[in-house]
């Protein structure tokens, strides 16, 4: 009898010099079900709970109780204090994080930002758990600061005149405090001349809440709590404890929350008016934007300076930064309040991505639209123009079909794939990543569509810094561009001319996920397995 396993496979920088991707045999038939990259170090997970730990461990972030390297994987015991049940992980720049079946959360390494959430210690050599911070269902670490998303019961609590007080009110959410809960006055249980009201601790009516938790370093009011300059232990935002938060965004010092009922709170700094608030003072606590309260909001991107939200009937709104013209806006270089994208309004977006300097929409009907710094092309217009302050659709050049199914940015180009499984680049290609040799030379302005680079259609692509990895239908992956960057796959160190051809990254095929350090990359794929 067969069944499928999961076989991690690596490459990057290290040791041994690996530019190709190489199994890790320690883990073959361990059962890993998701992988995690820092700087230096690694993390691998297993279907059971197990947890495996590698690499480079300055600031112990390895979890093995000491600052030695390893060199291969090497499980987590219960004498490191690591939950038996471990159920997600995630690495940080320098630190690394657990998360168990319980919802608990446990934090090692370099804690100097206050990013583990322990508030009395900067460095931590094994799994510590954050005290007094549970029910957590997803965590995710930045450079430097962390992350999770933690649902409450909400009560639908019932009032009559003459019901006596609840004796503990901040046990539960009253339906007036709790944003998306029914509208209009509560109903009430009466039997008689008795007049009853639902426990706080009722199964039947309880719905998910989403909270806000906070922690790590406040420079401009990011983290949303007045006079905090920094958490290093999860804090709940107050503020926003009686409101349902649904969707959240942020960059370097600014943050930006959704409500259930589509209300957009933004806290932070609010250089070049990116809160969009209307003025350049910044927001030490969450502030809605209220020039929305028209609209429902359902999702925000926050870029380098500027932002978007997308609302319930997919029409965006941008404001911020307009230098390159990424926020959509002509003839404005800061634009202090959201402003609707009328080119947008008719073509169904179901979703918006905020860059550093451009900004891009995709519609449900494959249309992308792109917009900001194009000095390299990469807004696939056509022209090398500086910006363009407005949403342009990439329309067909050359007889080239562009219905976008799936699209990924570069550090100055970028890659699409059509229906139809063709592979289209363009914007800067001098490393080869373009898969084009006129690319090497000059800017590619508009989208080129590549001749087949295999047998099969191409299902999607993912760009690199200065890469191309496109994945076939049959899970076959194809790379172009200067692999010594990122070290991921490719057969030989390419020297003298590039070599544009997009090449087979052997031995790697159908990978489940792809997790990627500053300088490594990791790969889960799924093998056939032989039992008895």
């Amino acid at each position: 009898m067969s069944h499928a396993s999961i076989s991690l496979m690596a490459a990057g920088r290290s040791r041994t010099g690996k530019n190709v991707p190489v199994t890790v045999e320690e883990l073959i038939g361990k059962n890993i079900c998701q992988v995690a990259a820092g700087d230096q170090h690694s993390l691998a997970l297993s279907v059971f709970g197990e947890v495996w730990s590698w690499g480079g461990s300055p600031f112990g972030q390895l979890g093995h109780e000491t600052i030695t390297d390893k060199l291969v994987p090497t499980p987590l015991l219960e004498r490191h204090k690591i939950p038996p049940d471990v159920k997600s992980i995630a690495c940080g720049y320098t630190f690394s994080a657990a998360m168990s079946a319980k919802g608990e959360v446990f934090t090692w390494g370099n804690g100097e930002s206050g990013e583990l959430g322990h508030a009395p210690k900067v460095l931590t050599y094994a799994p510590t758990l954050i005290k007094d911070f549970s029910e957590v269902i997803q965590i995710a670490c930045g450079h430097k600061h962390m992350a999770s998303v933690v649902f409450k019961p909400r009560m639908k609590t019932m009032e009559l005149t003459g019901a006596s007080n609840m004796g503990d009110n901040s046990t539960a959410f009253s339906s007036s405090m709790a944003a998306g809960s029914v509208s209009g006055s509560t109903r009430s249980h009466t039997t008689g001349h008795q007049t009853m009201r639902t426990s706080a601790y009722s199964t039947t009516n309880q719905k998910k809440h989403g909270c806000v938790f906070v922690w790590g370093e406040d420079t401009c009011g990011q983290l949303g709590i007045r006079g905090l300059q920094a958490a290093r232990s999860p804090a709940v935002m107050q503020s926003l404890l009686a409101t349902s938060i649904v969707h959240i965004s942020a960059n370097s010092d600014m943050s930006a929350f959704v409500t259930e009922s589509g209300s957009l709170f933004v806290s932070g700094g609010s250089e070049h008016g990116r809160l969009g608030l209307g003025h350049l003072a910044p927001a030490p606590t969450p502030v809605e934007i209220r020039s929305l309260n028209t609209v429902k909001i359902t999702k925000v991107a926050c870029g380098g300076y500027h932002c978007l939200a997308l609302t319930e009937e997919k029409r965006v709104y941008a404001w911020g930064d307009g230098k390159w013209g990424n926020a959509g806006v002509s003839n404005s270089t800061d634009v202090l309040e959201p402003q609707e994208l009328n080119t947008l309004a008719a073509s169904s977006i179901i979703s918006v991505h905020a860059g550093g300097c451009h900004s891009a929409a995709l519609s449900q009907f494959g249309d992308l639209f792109m917009w900001g710094k194009n000095s390299n092309g990469q807004l696939g217009i056509g022209n090398t123009s500086g910006a363009e302050d407005s949403p342009t659709k990439i329309l067909n050049l050359d007889g080239i079909v562009v219905d976008v199914v799936s699209v990924s940015c570069g550090a100055a180009h970028t890659a699409a794939v059509s229906q139809y499984g063709d592979l289209i680049t363009w914007g800067n290609g001098r490393n080869g990543q373009l898969g084009l040799k006129a690319g090497l030379s000059k800017d590619i302005e508009g989208p080129v569509q590549l001749p087949p680079i295999c047998n099969d259609p191409i299902a999607r692509v993912v760009c690199g810094q200065e890469v191309t990895v496109a994945v076939s239908e049959k899970g076959e992956l194809y790379m172009a561009g200067y692999e010594s960057t990122i070290g991921l796959g490719g057969n030989s160190s390419r020297r003298g001319e590039l070599d544009v051809s997009f090449r087979e990254i052997e031995g790697l095929t159908f990978p489940v996920q792809i997790a990627v350090g500053s300088v490594h990359a990791l790969a889960l794929v799924g093998i056939s397995m032989e039992t008895q």
